[in-house]
């Protein structure tokens, strides 16, 4: 189920938000858990069977590593720690990359017997953390129904963000719910809706047009701002959504986007675009493996690592292995050789520069293989592009749509919203359950007409 299915909206959150608030306190966690396994099971069965077999599997593994650590055998539960991180690890290896290996070794493909569980890699990542913080001590798996909700929670389930074990544990038992709590959450769910489905989807159409036949120069950058922008109101509309439903319930997660093409550098786009991923791999992979503890030599090596990994968590392909390797060069490029160079450029020139560094990575992050990727960095600089006339009329087309998603990309609208809550304290939330309304209602419409584009990173 996807949140801009009519079904969600329409049914299954007002039934699950009923049922909540109705049953008594203690009840509460319970009617979260049922709505999650229905909201995991309605597309395929076989997703729950998978994500449930692997919650067994870590949440017994963590509890083996947690006695270990509470008892001095550290070496015995680095042991079990390794086998459960292997598990994890197989199992999403199995789904998601088997035929891409195999590919390299000229074998010929499996057909899978089954497809790839919704949130398989973003539920993966959240065992893995939970796993480091049981060796760590600093994550107690004290209840399996506490653990089973914190791994099916629908509003992050499909897509994250990336929850650590300890923070959510935390809120299960100690949190409040109220009706001021739910009124802004389900504002937020409205204008991440409307970010999905009045902008992202309708930039999709520009994206699709730039890649048919043979685009123009023209065409060929309005589909690269096209997706840039498309990705991040695909991705941070979603996450608005997962925050707002979870404020809801009363529960507080990780904010995941902090207007990223503000970002000064490609080391600060990643402390703000999907920041939970990037805090993953900093406090799961690049620190264990010594930061930048030992060495220039060693730092930079860590740093490979971790972009090779983050380019195959996005996708089996080379595509996206190119991906991370580009953020790699470009990272290393700003901390080891043009670091003072860079530091004496004025601001909105080192905010150009970075922009145009991302979107020379989403041409690889959003082709199908190399030679289309490479093609469409030919047509970027001339090579192979076809005449203007059609990137003119594209441009006609979508520009007021463009130039409104450059705005609302920007973090302006936050003061206007402050300053009215504080100058009509008792206007301002009649006036913001109108202008919800008002989104709600413009993203239905879009919904009922089928022009909805799926969520880009439910495929990762």
């Amino acid at each position: 189920m996807e949140f801009t299915s009519l079904l969600f909206p329409i049914v299954f959150l007002p039934l699950a938000l009923v049922l909540f608030y109705l049953v008594p306190p203690k009840a509460k966690n319970a009617v979260l858990l049922v709505c999650s396994l229905v909201f995991a099971a309605w597309g395929r069965a076989s997703d729950l069977a998978v994500l449930l077999l692997l919650t067994v599997f870590t949440y017994f593994t963590g509890r083996a590593v947690s006695l270990d650590v509470r008892a001095g055998r550290k070496k015995l539960a680095v042991a079990v720690f390794v086998t459960g991180v292997a598990g994890i690890l197989l199992l999403l290896g199995y789904f998601k990359y088997l035929n891409f290996f195999r590919s390299i070794f000229g074998l010929t493909e499996v057909p899978a017997a089954l497809g790839v569980p919704v949130g398989l890699s973003f539920v993966s990542f959240s065992l893995l953390s939970f796993l480091h913080d049981c060796l760590r001590g600093t994550a107690v798996p004290d209840s399996f129904f506490g653990f089973t909700l914190y791994v099916f929670f629908f509003p992050k389930l499909s897509m994250g963000p990336i929850v650590r074990y300890p923070a959510f544990r935390e809120q299960l038992d100690f949190r409040v719910c109220s009706r001021e709590k739910t009124e802004k959450g389900l504002f937020r769910f409205a204008v991440g809706l409307s970010k999905k489905t009045l902008l992202a989807s309708g930039l999709a159409l520009l994206f699709d047009a730039s890649q048919a036949g043979t685009p123009g120069v023209l065409l060929s950058w309005l589909g690269l701002f096209a997706y840039a922008f498309r990705l991040y109101f695909d991705f941070s509309g979603y996450t608005d959504m997962a925050l707002g439903l979870s404020q809801c319930f009363g529960f507080s997660l990780p904010e995941n986007f902090q207007a990223p093409y503000l970002s000064q550098s490609v080391s600060e786009f990643w402390r703000r675009w999907h920041i939970t991923l990037g805090a993953f791999f900093r406090d799961d992979v690049y620190i264990p493996l010594g930061g930048s503890r030992k060495g220039t030599s060693r730092t930079v090596l860590n740093l490979l690592v971790v972009w090779l990994l983050t380019g195959l968590w996005h996708g089996a392909s080379f595509t996206f292995i190119l991906w991370g390797l580009w953020h790699f060069l470009c990272i290393f490029l700003e901390k080891f050789v043009l670091r003072e160079t860079l530091e004496k450029l004025p601001k909105f020139l080192r905010v150009g520069l970075t922009f145009l560094a991302v979107l020379f990575g989403w041409v690889f992050f959003s082709s199908a293989d190399l030679g289309g990727a490479f093609r469409w960095i030919g047509r970027l600089v001339g090579v192979g592009a076809a005449g203007g006339a059609p990137g003119l009329y594209h441009l006609r087309s979508f520009l007021p749509l463009l130039l409104v998603s450059a705005a609302v990309s920007l973090p302006v609208w936050t003061v206007p919203n402050e300053k009215l809550a504080v100058r009509f304290p008792r206007l301002w939330p009649y006036l913001r359950a109108l202008y919800a309304a008002a989104l709600f209602l413009l993203s239905l419409s879009s919904m009922v007409s089928d022009t909805v584009t799926s969520f880009l990173y439910a495929a990762f």
